[in-house]
């Protein structure tokens, strides 16, 4: 077995600690304290990835506790030899065969919308750069239109594609809301996080906490786009009625891909038309950076443990030496009455080689008063 082999199945056994931890907090936290979607967005995102960081920080640093700290355990078997190389042709199998299926429905997707064509002028294209103008968003879009898809859906980084059935079916404020939506998605860069997430979720299919991620950071991208939306058009009810209509338009999620689109995933659409129809507040900024800060401080906690061991195991290291043990100088040994310095250590034996008669304590008392006296 190489020394890549052992490191990297290490590597994995450590990724798979430390994302169980941090992705059970983020649900645990997200499922008790109902957090706001801007909290939740972070926290799924940090936990998403904070364990690739700390296990990768852990495994090249080898911050791994040494002999002196380690407790005594039962000693198990050894596992065969080729059973590591055989799990890791495994998981390399699985994960290229799994990432190779999904570029596959992208480029399907691509293919569906290879018959879009550029919107480069009329309302919707006024509509979107009005909206740039309003909400201060500098970097150029790319608007597009095709008929193979029933929901708007943003594309990369700077393309917004939408249905032809946004010009006939939807008034001005709605295809304003549509827009504010779409370039949400653009200004959050949601389309790359959920192509992230995806690609995560598998190469580390081992991990199905990965797969409860992406589908959390699906809904917070909605929601928090919902909330951008609203705030810069000022109108949630134009954006719940554009909801409502292009959830007509869907039979199913046409895509097959996860991605950021207006009403890609129509399990939420009751959950967000009733959101924007009471009203709610977004969540302040000021919460967000409680909860980064919170994040981090997890983060930190994760890998403290086998940084600080190295130390202890310094500190208790450098006690060692003054307690007794193989190096601790032995005190000189006492010198019974009656024997001198050269008789410990010496044989009693006779010339013989005859063991001398024992010495009763009659007898060793008259030989030390005898002693005593010089004779």
């Amino acid at each position: 077995m190489t020394a890549f082999t052992s490191s990297l199945f290490a590597w994995l056994l450590t990724y798979l600690i430390h994302s169980t931890v941090l992705l059970g907090l983020a649900w645990l936290v997200t499922r008790r304290l109902r957090l706001e979607p801007a909290a939740s967005d972070l926290l799924w995102k940090v936990a998403l990835l904070a364990g690739l960081v700390t296990g990768t920080i852990q495994s090249r640093l080898q911050l791994t506790p040494p002999a002196a700290v380690t407790l005594p355990v039962t000693t198990l078997p050894q596992a065969a030899p080729l059973s590591q190389p055989a799990a890791l042709a495994l998981w390399g199998f699985v994960a290229l065969a799994s990432s190779l299926y999904y570029v596959g429905r992208r480029l399907i997707l691509v293919g569906r919308l290879a018959d879009r064509r550029t919107v480069s002028d009329g309302p919707l294209a006024a509509t979107l750069a009005d909206l740039q103008r309003t909400t201060g968003y500098r970097r150029r879009v790319h608007l597009t239109m095709a008929r193979t898809i029933s929901s708007p859906v943003a594309l990369g980084l700077s393309e917004i594609c939408v249905p032809e059935l946004a010009l006939s079916e939807l008034g001005a404020e709605q295809q304003r809301s549509m827009l504010a939506h779409e370039l949400a998605h653009l200004a959050r860069r949601d389309s790359l996080w959920l192509s992230g997430a995806s690609l995560i979720e598998r190469l580390f299919f081992f991990q199905p906490l990965n797969r409860l991620a992406r589908r959390e950071l699906e809904t917070t991208a909605e929601y928090l786009s919902d909330e951008w939306a609203m705030r810069k058009t000022g109108s949630a009810v134009s954006l719940a009625k554009c909801l409502a209509t292009v959830a007509e338009w869907i039979q199913a999620s046409p895509l097959g891909v996860p991605v950021a689109g207006l009403a890609e995933r129509r399990s939420l659409l009751v959950a967000r038309i009733s959101r924007l129809l009471d009203g709610r507040l977004p969540s302040s900024p000021a919460s967000r950076r409680r909860w980064a800060v919170a994040a981090t401080l997890g983060v930190a906690l994760t890998i403290a443990p086998a940084v600080g061991e190295p130390r202890l195991a310094a500190r208790l290291g450098g006690r060692g030496n003054t307690g007794r043990g193989p190096d601790h100088r032995r005190r000189p040994a006492r010198v019974p009455r009656g024997r001198s310095c050269d008789d410990i250590g010496h044989d009693d034996r006779a010339d013989d080689g005859t063991a001398p008669p024992k010495r009763g304590p009659a007898r060793r008392g008259q030989e030390t008063r005898r002693h005593a006296r010089g004779d």
